[in-house]
């Protein structure tokens, strides 16, 4: 047996479906931002924003390698491993997605959000 719902049921339900899709979003661009910012952080650190910025597809092996030749200590590059780590787990939990799928997202606003966080 189904339940008919009315029109105004209908559309309640679509707006609360719309809200809760919009509270993903803002709860993933948030950790993505808290992601950039523990990176930038540390590429401020080492005033290497500049080469951050210029990196065209961003990788964990181009980071590292920034890091490499800004002579980035291995306590430092810890700390802030150690951040992102701890974000990445609240972007997949908000989004519900695997870490492969978040990088990718990632990626595609990264740019982004380095400019908004340092005007990079």
């Amino acid at each position: 047996m189904s339940t008919v719902i009315t029109p105004e049921q209908a559309a309640q339900e679509r707006m609360e479906r719309i809200r809760q899709a919009e509270a993903r979003n803002v709860g993933r661009d948030n950790a993505e931002k808290a992601i950039v910012g523990a990176i930038a952080s540390l590429a401020v650190k080492y005033n290497a924003l500049a080469e951050l910025a210029s990196i065209e597809d961003i990788s964990i092996p181009s980071l590292l390698e920034l890091a490499n030749e800004k002579g980035v200590t291995t306590s430092d590059l810890q700390g802030t491993m150690t951040l992102v780590q701890i974000y990445v787990l609240q972007l997949q939990a908000v989004t519900g997605g695997t870490w492969a799928e978040c990088w990718d997202g990632l990626k595609s606003r990264f740019a982004a959000w380095l400019l908004e966080i340092n005007g990079a």
